[in-house]
């Protein structure tokens, strides 16, 4: 579930980025929200990788199948 979070932090965060770049923009209020959006983005990042899957499950392509595609 934290990856889910990590991904749309950091959709924010580059929306956040083209949005700087207009020159109406407030960027102080838009630093403060980049900052706080940017340390929730970075938890979420610790948090996925303190309590991602245990198990690693490997898909392997057996030998047969993958000769057929090439």
């Amino acid at each position: 579930m934290w990856w889910l979070v990590y991904a749309i932090g950091l959709t924010g965060l580059a929306v956040l980025a083209a949005v700087r770049h207009d020159r109406t923009a407030e960027r102080r209020r838009l630093r403060g929200v980049a900052v706080v959006l940017a340390v929730l983005t970075v938890a979420s990042l610790t948090l996925s990788m303190a309590t991602g899957a245990h198990d690693p499950r490997y898909l392997p392509v057996p030998s047969g199948v993958a000769a057929q595609h090439q």
